[in-house]
């Protein structure tokens, strides 16, 4: 059965919603556990796939992303701009893991 988070969570009043992992279940650990090894292989995977696309990129004589300018690997967009999930820049519109490859 699946509740809100925030039903089966302990608010401290401070805007806190996690609860203690003294709480939680062996199956809800259990799956953390799961999820963070997921998660973990997929960071991996998506930093192989940056390495490459800069390489690759740098290989093309394309711009290098900085701490300052985020291109993206997808399009020849030279920054990102925007706050929302994807690029506004005119012609991109690419996710933002597109554009966070430092």
């Amino acid at each position: 059965m699946l509740v809100p988070f925030a039903a089966t969570s302990a608010n401290d009043g401070k805007g806190s919603i996690m609860k203690n992992t003294a709480e939680l279940t062996r199956e809800q650990k259990r799956a953390f556990a799961r999820n963070r090894s997921e998660l973990y292989e997929i960071e991996q995977r998506l930093r192989e796939v940056y390495q490459t696309a800069r390489e690759r990129l740098a290989e093309a004589e394309w711009i290098a992303p900085t701490t300052e300018r985020f291109p993206c690997i997808e399009c020849a967009c030279e920054d990102w701009e925007g706050s929302a999930n994807r690029c506004e820049t005119d012609g991109c519109g690419h996710p933002g893991f597109a554009h966070w490859g430092v």
